[in-house]
């Protein structure tokens, strides 16, 4: 039996469950703001956003994945690591307000100078937050985690409707951010109750390797973020913000499921693998089983978003952001293989190759991101389009096939795991793209149907073509219970 089986599982069905509840409560409400707001208003945002990502990766530095790797860590390190953390967060937001002018001066955006001041108030909040998250996770405390994350969600979705309906704009969004982080930091602070220490030259001294791996874990962050929003940075500067509006809405509605599902499946298999990291034979049979899970269950959730794209957008945002289904379907469809490539590249840096993704990530920038800047200037949004189902695709399946070769799983193993999905998956696909074509006209009624038949063939399918998989999930649905309350099964 896999050690701590039932722990894992539990943890799981914890975080999905806060989780699914808040995200169910904010999709909605995002849609609600995005019918106030304009495209316009999301590209400004977005824009800034392209710098702060950089900043706040730049800002945790990795350390919290440092946190959770290291087997044991004392009392001294981690008031240490707090304090330096919130000294790098003041710096930081010190360079923001230096830079805001310039930046937005770059874009022809006076307006993103001042979201960019209001912003830098964020960095603290994270860096403080980041430290008593990551100690709550190390602990695989995933059902507080769950409450806090609900609470920050609906208290933090709630200010930015009320900012909407009353006339705030484009400052809907920084409202709303700003909201979350406090009361994420109000929330984990009561549980953890962590706070800094005193900080020292002796002191740095002792958390230098953890300032290392963080180094590590930051480097292949901030390489992603570069290959990740160079099409963000292009579509700012060469098309405009409002066309990026549309494509930034699209690229959040996409990875919605992503984040969310996934960044909760990370939360739980991350310090899951680092403690067993050790012993291969663990570590690969608890690969296949958790590939097979979250493939199941999340890839079916990207190729749905990409086939009723067109529903999605005109039912809950209407006609002015019709210019947001094609960039949807794309990236729902690659999310797919991003999705892929999370899963290769979360186990890499649990197991402690941090370099094996960095060096991938690298790749990723130089050889999409050179192609997005090239094509963007000769075929305008298409470039962007063809650099990503053409070049990364091809790259995140080699990726893929690498790391499996790196923890020694056969990629025959892998195949007889997914096939039988796949072949659900096409059923699946079949289906709603025959609704597509008999449905002419775009409703509520019609985007239901859409679902609800999508869904319901792809169970079916799967209950028909791997009865195992169906029996795996529905085993975790009628014991999730007893495994919460740590009752044997």
């Amino acid at each position: 039996m896999i050690p701590g089986k039932q722990k894992v599982i539990g943890s799981i069905l914890w975080s999905l469950g806060g989780n699914m509840f808040s995200q169910l409560f904010t999709w909605v409400f995002t849609f609600l703001i995005a019918r106030i707001l304009s495209p316009a208003d999301y590209g400004l945002v977005g824009i800034s956003g392209i710098y702060m990502l950089l900043a706040s990766f730049i800002n945790d530095m990795g350390i919290g994945a440092a946190i959770i790797q290291k087997k044991d860590i004392t009392e001294e390190e981690v008031e240490t690591i707090y304090s330096f953390s919130l000294i790098l967060s003041l710096v930081l937001a010190g360079f923001t307000l230096l830079i805001a002018k310039p930046y937005a001066d770059f874009f022809n955006e006076p307006k993103i100078a001042e979201l960019l001041r209001v912003y830098s108030i964020t960095f603290i909040l994270s860096s403080a937050t980041s430290i008593q998250l990551n100690l709550l996770t190390r602990d695989m405390k995933f059902k507080e985690m769950a409450y806090f994350e609900v609470i920050s969600r609906i208290i933090s979705i709630l200010s930015g409707y009320f900012s909407a309906v009353t006339g705030f704009g484009v400052w809907t969004l920084v409202v709303q951010h700003i909201v979350f982080q406090a009361v994420s930091f109000i929330c984990q602070f009561q549980a953890c109750r962590q706070m800094p220490g005193k900080i020292s030259f002796g002191r740095i001294k002792k958390i230098f390797p953890l300032i290392k791996f963080g180094l590590n874990v930051m480097t292949s962050k901030i390489m992603f973020y570069f290959y990740r929003n160079i099409d963000l940075f292009l579509i700012g500067k060469f098309i405009g913000k409002d066309f990026l509006g549309s494509y930034s809405l699209a690229g959040t509605l996409a990875d919605k499921p992503f984040e969310k599902l996934i960044s909760v499946l990370n939360k739980v298999f991350f310090p899951f693998f680092s403690k067993v990291k050790d012993d291969k034979e663990n570590v690969k049979n608890f690969f296949l089983k958790k590939f097979k899970l979250e493939i199941l269950l999340i890839v079916p959730i990207f190729a749905g978003i990409s086939l009723i794209s067109k529903d999605i957008i005109l039912v809950f945002l209407g006609e002015k952001w019709k210019d947001a289904i094609l960039p949807l379907q794309i990236i729902s469809a690659v999310g797919i293989f991003r999705f892929i490539d999370n899963i290769a590249s979360t186990i890499a840096i649990s197991l402690g190759y941090p370099s094996f993704q960095r060096n991938y990530i690298l790749a990723l920038f130089i050889v999409v991101g050179g192609s997005m800047f090239l094509l963007i200037k000769k075929m305008g949004i298409n470039g962007i389009y063809i650099s990503w189902l053409c070049i990364y695709v091809p790259m995140s399946c080699l990726y893929f096939y690498l790391f499996l070769r790196k923890i020694e799983v056969p990629f025959s193993s892998v195949m007889m795991q997914s096939m039988r999905i796949v072949y659900c998956l096409i059923i699946m696909i079949a289906v709603v793209m025959g609704l597509n074509f008999y449905f002419q006209y775009t409703t509520v009624f019609t985007l239901l149907v859409k679902v609800l038949v999508g869904i319901i063939s792809y169970f079916i399918s799967v209950f028909i073509i791997d009865k195992e998989g169906f029996d795996e999930v529905k085993d975790i649905i009628l014991h999730s219970q007893s495994l919460i309350s740590g009752r044997k099964l």
